[in-house]
């Protein structure tokens, strides 16, 4: 993999000197399954549609300079990994904040350490596996193993990398975000975590493509500059080379409202960073920023979402289709008909959960909506996207699902972006998803609500406050 990888930096080098070209525009989106461009994976050697995220980020890391700092909740991509590292050695500043779930070294696991792995991170472990047999021999070998572990490539190359366990606590609860600066003049965010799943697609599926993601390229020195003071706020002292000194994650940050910039072609964002205290007015929060931006629809609202959990974004919508707003939506399969999804208030439908309670606040809709429901994939692929559009005009995206957790709990990234471009983008996804998409209530969801509410029938209901959101 390493000889293969210099050879490839070597015609990323050369290509820089046509960047300025190359990165015209001061917002360029991505779409790993976009259907108008192909590449050949580097991984699997499959020739498959959609933009290469991760040739897009080499190429970025390999521009830099003084800076490459990079928060993204998962991060197990091994080329990746050895940009970083070619980058720390050249003396760039790189830096490397993840998820404490995701904090492992594979490589370097015991056999005790291995056999304590939950269910979920064993199957990561298998993955890795797939990945580090290069040779298809069935045996990854010591070497194999460290030459595709991505933290392990980075801890050999000394760039520090802390989690979100660093602040002293036992976590936020997710250290959710997926950005990436570079010389705090660009900027790379999106919806992807920096994972094969999240690229290309889980090596246990041989038809997986990977979940539907998309990223964007910021060339923006001021919305760069507010990233890098958000890294740094988790990273705590800008001096601290290895991080953890005055750490901050999670509710322990300060108070940030929403942050305007008008960038130098006229395009204007608003970013804003969450999780807040349950003091924050709903309203200052990055929810709140959301059901702002759906209220203003006059025309249109589509999304395309992995979770729809928030009840007052449900609200907001019932209240533009009463005004006549042509709405539309696709939500992950796997979220989309749970008790807790506001995909059911949207549908006309209220359904019982496991204990037979219901949703405090369910507002079912008078008219349900024709056009909601989830996109289909390959086995192992997940609509991942966490995006709205609305009016053609403003695109919603980010780390940032729609949900209470996104909201209260989890580091993450809202990006409001006014640009008729950038919608079209986002919009021409949408269009991709629906082709592959059901529409409305399907026929064993029918079946099923009505099994359960015939089950709970004799059981007493009452509002369960332990709901796990995403």
């Amino acid at each position: 993999m390493t000889g293969d990888f210099h050879l490839k930096l070597l015609f990323i080098l050369l290509s820089l000197l046509f960047a300025a070209q190359a990165w015209a525009g001061t917002i360029t989106s991505f779409f790993n399954q976009r259907e108008s461009v192909r590449f050949q994976e580097p991984y699997r050697g499959i020739k498959r549609y959609g933009d290469n995220f991760e040739d897009v980020i080499i190429n970025r890391i390999m521009a830099a300079k003084e800076q490459v700092w990079l928060a993204v909740q998962e991060f197990n991509l091994p080329r990746i990994a050895e940009a970083l590292a070619l980058k720390k050695r050249a003396g760039v500043d790189v830096r490397v904040i993840i998820e404490n779930m995701y904090n492992h070294k594979y490589s370097q696991l015991s056999d005790a350490e291995l056999a304590n792995m939950d269910d979920y991170l064993k199957e990561k472990y298998a993955e890795f596996l797939l990945l580090a047999d290069r040779n298809h021999d069935g045996f990854a070998e010591v070497r194999e193993k460290e030459q595709a572990d991505a933290l392990y490539i980075l801890e050999k190359a000394g760039v520090p990398l802390i989690d979100d366990t660093a602040d002293g606590s036992l976590g936020s609860g997710l250290m959710h975000h997926k950005f990436l600066v570079i010389d705090s003049k660009e900027l790379i965010t999106g919806s992807a975590n920096f994972t094969l799943s999240g690229f290309f697609g889980d090596f246990s599926h041989s038809k997986s493509r990977g979940n539907s993601n998309s990223i964007l390229h910021i060339n923006d020195a001021q919305v760069a500059s507010y990233f890098a003071e958000e890294f740094l706020i988790m990273w705590g002292s800008p001096l601290a080379q290895n991080g953890g000194q005055y750490s901050r994650f999670g509710a322990s940050k300060p108070y940030r409202g929403p942050k305007f910039f008008r960038l130098a072609d006229g395009t204007s964002i608003t970013v804003q960073f969450s999780p807040f205290s349950s003091t924050v007015p709903w309203h200052k929060t990055t929810n709140g920023l959301i059901a702002k931006v759906l209220n203003s629809a006059k025309k249109s609202i589509l999304f395309a979402l992995f979770v729809l959990s928030e009840q007052q974004f449900a609200d907001v919508m019932k209240l533009r289709q009463a005004a006549g707003v042509n709405i539309s939506g696709l939500i992950d399969a796997g979220f989309a008909y749970q008790y807790y999804s506001e995909a059911l208030d949207m549908l006309g439908l209220e359904r019982p959960s496991y204990s037979c309670s219901y949703e405090r606040g369910n507002n079912i809709w008078e008219t349900p909506l024709q056009y909601i429901g989830t996109s289909r994939h390959a086995v192992g692929d997940k609509l991942h996207h966490k995006y709205g559009v609305v009016d053609g005009r403003y695109t919603i995206v980010g780390s940032h699902n729609w949900s209470k957790s996104a909201n209260l709990s989890n580091d993450e990234t809202l990006v409001v972006i006014d640009s008729e471009k950038v919608a079209q983008d986002y919009t021409q996804e949408f269009k991709r998803l629906s082709r592959r998409a059901t529409w409305g209530v399907p026929q064993k969801l029918k079946e099923t609500i009505e099994a359960e509410i015939k089950k709970c029938q004799n059981v007493a209901t009452f509002e369960d406050p332990f709901f796990k959101r995403i």
